[in-house]
């Protein structure tokens, strides 16, 4: 894949190259291993929109109610959740989606090679490893949302763009179509996205041309699956913006202006210094990806409602400048040590990678990520496989934390109580033959305790059944008409 540098033989970065790839997958593969969910949006605005498509039965939330979302990720998923189906029963369908997510976030590690094989092999190499290793692109390799969806197809149209001195309009035609989707998927992501297309092809105004024509097809093909849905082309875009901007619902969670720079410190600890000056390093190789980086943080700044995944983007492009910066440090130790000294550095600044990977994924934060709702679902995930239930009910557990269709997967009615209505919950228990609550919780007369799951304590959740069967679902905590009810 890697011609030959002055520092690493092509035989030898052939075989790093297929060892980084290889580890890629294996880290990100491993996520699959508990299931978990980092955020509600990944289930209800995503993954459960595509559950509606290709099954059925759905909770549907506010933002599909009003038409916000585009439905171009959730079909796509949709389409991996049928082939999962078919190929494998019980939970094939989720897995099908998740590997799906895994094969188009593998992408995004020989994309960054490709950029920083523009220098050497060298840089190529610790910008792939860097993707490949970093503790937030393994664990959101698999999560269904739009941030780093949109991340791997822009670092994609960046390698198009990159490899060579002067690109094909071919290549560039394929890189305007990545970008735009990129905007598509991830709208927000837009300013970065021009501000990158703008200062990486200044000096070559004739290129945006093949770029345009590229972009126009995505936009079409974005249009025909709004018009297959039912709305007008881009509609949803218009209505995310009149809802969120014009009635102020973004503002219902409103964060600080220092929000960024202080998760960063949080879930990058004492690596935050030496990874932004390593890229303030490798930026001077790629300037429009740095700035492209700063336009993301900055527009979500700006924004109201923050929160650490929506600058993914900016995230992943300081990591592959850092490790281009990386190989520029040893470049520069290279030129002025004596011969021979200088040949441990690539394998010391490798194992520093690794190092600074290892340590962030299972400090800070991201220590509570790898198990996020890891017991609500693995309940959700137990009704799925329990069978002739005829009906589910949420105590205690508000709905947002829970499986969803996603997981239950069965065209039985989902109901949700707070803890503070345990005489509604008895008096429409007829209509279900399980709950699903916190297992402090005070259990409802004639439930059975079938399994429970988590660590002993607060977040410990179980499931309870009773015999019998379920009347029509006639109560309003049925959880479509609650939403309904209270905006949800």
């Amino acid at each position: 894949m890697f011609s030959p540098s002055g520092l690493i033989p092509r035989s030898t970065a052939s075989s790093i190259v297929a060892i980084i790839l290889l580890l890629g997958v294996l880290l990100r593969a491993a996520t699959l291993a508990v299931p978990h969910s980092f955020f509600p949006d990944e289930i209800f605005q995503y993954l459960e929109a595509a559950h509606r498509l290709a099954f059925g039965p759905a909770v549907v939330p506010w933002e599909y109610r009003e038409g916000i979302r585009s439905w171009l990720v959730p079909s796509t998923l949709a389409v991996a959740m049928r082939a999962g189906n078919l190929v494998a029963g019980g939970g094939g369908y989720l897995l099908g989606a998740k590997l799906l997510l895994l094969t188009l976030s593998f992408i995004a590690i020989p994309a960054a090679g490709v950029i920083g094989k523009r220098i050497s092999a060298m840089h190529g190499l610790f910008a792939m490893l860097a993707v490949a290793t970093g503790a937030e692109f393994v664990y959101f390799s698999t999560v269904a949302l739009t941030e780093p969806l949109g991340g791997v197809l822009f670092v994609a149209a960046a390698a198009l763009i990159y490899r060579r001195e002067t690109s094909s309009p071919a290549h560039l035609a394929a890189a305007g179509a990545l970008l735009a989707l990129t905007c598509v998927v991830r709208f927000q992501y837009g300013p970065a996205v021009v501000a990158f297309a703008i200062a990486a092809l200044i000096r070559y105004p004739r290129h945006a041309i093949a770029l345009t024509a590229g972009a126009l097809p995505i936009l079409c093909l974005s249009s025909l699956i709004d018009l297959a849905a039912g709305g007008v082309p881009f509609g949803w875009l218009v209505a995310n913006i009149h809802q969120n901007i014009g009635l102020g619902r973004s503002h219902a969670w409103v964060d600080g202006p220092l929000y960024y720079p202080q998760t960063l410190a949080l879930v990058w600890g004492v690596w935050l210094a030496p990874l932004l000056l390593l890229s303030a390093i490798g930026a001077r190789r790629f300037p429009a990806l740095m700035l492209a980086a700063l336009a993301n943080v900055a527009v979500h700044s700006a924004i109201a409602h923050k929160e650490y995944r929506y600058i993914l983007l900016s995230t992943m492009i300081i990591a592959i400048l850092a490790g281009i910066g990386t190989a520029d440090v040893i470049g520069w130790a290279r030129r002025r040590s004596k011969p021979g000294t200088w040949t441990m550095l690539p394998a010391i600044a490798a194992g520093g990678w690794i190092a600074m990977s290892a340590s962030v994924a299972v400090a800070g934060p991201m220590r509570y990520w790898w198990t996020e709702r890891q017991p609500e679902l693995a309940a959700f995930a137990l009704v799925r496989d329990t069978p002739d239930l005829c009906g589910v009910a949420l105590y205690g557990i508000d709905w947002t934390f829970s499986g969803g269709y996603t997981y239950l997967h069965r065209p039985i009615p989902l109901f949700s109580y707070t803890r503070l209505e345990p005489e509604r919950l008895a008096r429409d228990d007829g209509q279900f033959d399980a709950v699903v609550l916190p297992q402090a919780v005070t259990r409802p007369a004639g439930f059975a305790t079938k399994d429970c799951f988590g660590s002993n304590g607060a977040s410990r959740v179980c499931v309870l059944t009773r015999p019998g069967k379920c009347m029509p679902p006639l109560s309003r905590a049925e959880i479509n008409r609650e939403l309904i009810r209270v905006g949800r």
